[in-house]
């Protein structure tokens, strides 16, 4: 994916900072935790934490990130950028150390939707016209999304959300209602169980890639290790069936997005969380981040999904809160042309940290 962009032009000058083999604790052992550009006491939300915050401290105006859970999406909400995971195998993984080989997605983080737009074609591992053909026109002109039909979800997908997401999504939501979009409620989705499953194979892999290494554990960050004694206790039989429920995973949301284009789901169930305690507050409630950073995320990689993340304005603590747009597979520039429209109209992904802000 680099080798492709910098033949397009493009100069990669940093590498930037991640969780320890992307599934690593927030802190680091040998680079520290990576703060948040809006709150140093929160975080940027991981695994490609770097990326998010040089995107939000303005240092870059592209960057790349990989996801298997929400590793792209996450540190896109919490930082107030834009951040696209694009459809399964889309964008070659050559060259990524993999965290799972099943679920790994690599794409790109930027300032926007418009932005991803124009780099995107580039990315993908096959020359698509089509796709070529849908990002030029984002560049040179408006973003019709008149006509498309908006899934409106519920359940599983608000329940661990604060009401400040909620509202910020609801408001996002009236947005495409007044762009000339149809929003449809959707079928509720016994998501917990596909949840599970991607879980299940992702530590699994996990562990079979690092065993071999396992000797070595005291090297690792904690979180890390953590982790790969999960993955190492997971029962071969649990894992065979987990990989069986991806195809069920599929099967059910493209049933639940049936006679719809897209998808628009809250973003994480809180803003960024704190560094000090490794929960987010949900309307009042501290909340491990384990139970809030994949909930709304973690079932795109499992199915394969294209989904764009981005800023859908502030919550009660004055900082980024996001809304996620889903299509079904290869429709990756619908998403986009979505978020476009969005942005056109909208602000959100304008805003800076606090400290970046030219006084008057």
């Amino acid at each position: 994916m680099v080798a492709a962009l910098r033949a397009a032009g493009a100069i990669p000058f940093v590498m930037t900072a991640t969780t320890e083999f992307a599934t690593g604790s927030p802190f680091n052992p040998r680079y520290g935790a990576v703060a948040n550009p809006w709150d140093a006491t929160r975080w940027t939300g991981g695994s490609s934490t770097g990326s998010g915050a040089a995107l939000a401290a303005r240092l870059l105006p592209l960057a790349l990130g990989t996801d298997t859970g929400g590793s792209i999406r996450v540190p896109s909400c919490w930082c107030g950028t834009t951040g696209l995971k694009p459809s399964r195998e889309r964008v070659s993984r050559a060259g990524v150390a993999p965290l799972s080989w099943t679920l790994d997605h690599v794409g790109p983080m930027a300032r926007s939707a418009a932005d991803i737009a124009a780099s995107f074609p580039v990315m993908t591992a096959l020359f698509d016209a089509g796709l070529s053909a849908e990002c030029e026109g984002l560049r040179h002109g408006p973003a019709d999304v008149a006509g498309l039909r908006i899934g409106v979800p519920c359940g599983w997908f608000t329940d661990q959300v604060s009401s400040d997401v909620l509202s910020n999504w609801r408001s996002a939501l009236t947005v495409f209602e007044t762009l000339g979009c149809q929003l449809v409620p959707m079928p509720q989705i016994d998501v917990e169980p596909l949840h599970k499953a991607g879980w299940t194979i992702l530590l699994s892999e996990l562990a079979t890639y690092h065993e071999e290494r396992i000797d070595r554990a005291a090297l690792f960050d904690v979180g890390l290790v953590h982790r790969l004694r999960q993955g190492m206790e997971i029962r071969a039989s649990d894992y065979g069936r987990a990989l069986q429920m991806r195809l069920q995973a599929q099967e059910t949301v493209m049933a639940a997005m049936a006679g719809m284009d897209l998808m628009i789901t809250p973003g994480l169930g809180g803003e960024a969380g704190r560094l000090d305690t490794l929960t987010v507050d949900v309307d009042g409630r501290n909340v491990p981040f384990q139970d809030i950073i994949s909930r709304n995320t973690m079932l795109f990689d499992l199915t394969g999904f294209p989904a764009l993340m981005l800023p859908s304005g502030l919550g009660q603590h004055g900082l980024p809160t996001g809304i996620q747009i889903v299509g079904r597979p290869m429709d990756d520039g619908l998403c986009l042309r979505a978020g476009v429209a969005f942005q056109a109209t909208t602000s959100h992904h304008r805003a800076l940290p606090p400290r970046l802000e030219v006084p008057a």
